[in-house]
């Protein structure tokens, strides 16, 4: 059977294009559908090719994790928010975080900010913490260009080629 598509993002619709053929049995003259053949599926077995190219697998994630080091080592800004409220067990408790929280505010960049409103009758402290990361794209396309120059590719490329074949014995 043939089909026609015709999509228009986000939407696609097919068309059918003829009938389809069934093939007619001779002996009974009944018609059969044409049945594909079903692919075999390859097992892998990933354990000979981790053992034999252990170094290569150490590389690929020695710069996987140099590439993630060096997004975040990039940003252009980061910012910290901190909100607090309520009390510890004793008012003079609560007084001295409080004045502990205060004094520590002005050597604070301004990407961090905390905020601490006291309760003096209350027995706990809720609060919620915010934090952020901006990243330009132009830094993360840096560092993932770093990171395919730095990845073992003809290594990379042997391992596939022996994955498809069927394993490290194949030759």
């Amino acid at each position: 059977m043939k089909a026609a598509v015709i999509g228009i993002f986000p939407f696609k619709h097919s068309l059918k294009i003829g009938k389809e053929k069934k093939k007619r049995s001779i002996k009974t003259g009944i018609d059969k559908p044409k049945v594909k053949a079903t692919s075999k599926k390859r097992d892998y077995n990933v354990t000979p090719v981790i053992i034999d190219d252990f170094e290569t697998i150490i590389s690929v994630i020695g710069s996987a994790l140099r590439l993630i080091g060096g997004i975040l080592k990039s940003p252009d800004r980061y910012y910290l928010r901190v909100r607090l409220s309520g009390g510890l067990s004793a008012p003079d408790l609560t007084g001295g975080l409080y004045g502990g929280i205060e004094s520590v505010k002005p050597l604070l960049s301004k990407s961090v900010s905390i905020s601490y409103r006291p309760d003096f009758l209350a027995q706990s402290i809720e609060g919620d913490v915010t934090a952020g990361l901006v990243v330009r794209i132009s830094s993360i396309i840096k560092e993932i260009l770093i990171f395919g120059w730095r990845l073992p590719k003809l290594r990379l490329i042997k391992i596939y080629r022996k994955m498809r074949k069927g394993g490290p014995n194949a030759k």
